[in-house]
């Protein structure tokens, strides 16, 4: 039997394999802390952990104060590509970092999938 951990970490093995040019993920807890990473060496999840989660409240904040209704994802673009956060129940997050030439409603459908199905990993007995 699977351990939380390793039902986690090969969810997003599962989200690399579908969407190609995605280059990192990670499932953080809302307080900006780590629970699987996937990142090249040079990535610090810690890093990523902590900025995501800052990200994350603020843009629930803005939704919340322009009545954007309930909080769906953050996108933040550069031009070499982009980062995706969506929650993943109302208890952690999601981060993916993409490469430019990754298809963004390839990324969106995956991570809207992935989301339900770790927020039933970590909310679960």
């Amino acid at each position: 039997m699977s351990t939380r951990l390793e039902k986690i970490e090969e969810k997003l093995r599962e989200l690399e394999a579908a969407v190609p040019n995605v280059e990192g993920s990670a499932v953080i807890s809302l307080d900006g802390l780590v629970m699987a990473s996937r990142f090249r060496s040079d990535v610090s999840g810690e890093r990523v952990a902590a900025m995501s989660s800052a990200l994350l409240s603020i843009a629930e904040r803005i939704n919340e104060e322009l009545g954007r209704g309930k909080f769906q994802r953050a996108l933040v673009t550069g031009s070499d590509g982009f980062i995706v956060l969506n929650p993943a129940g109302s208890d952690a997050l999601i981060a993916c970092i993409c490469s430019k030439e990754a298809k963004l409603g390839m990324v969106f459908y995956e991570l809207d999938r992935l989301s339900k199905e770790l927020a039933e990993i970590i909310s679960g007995p």
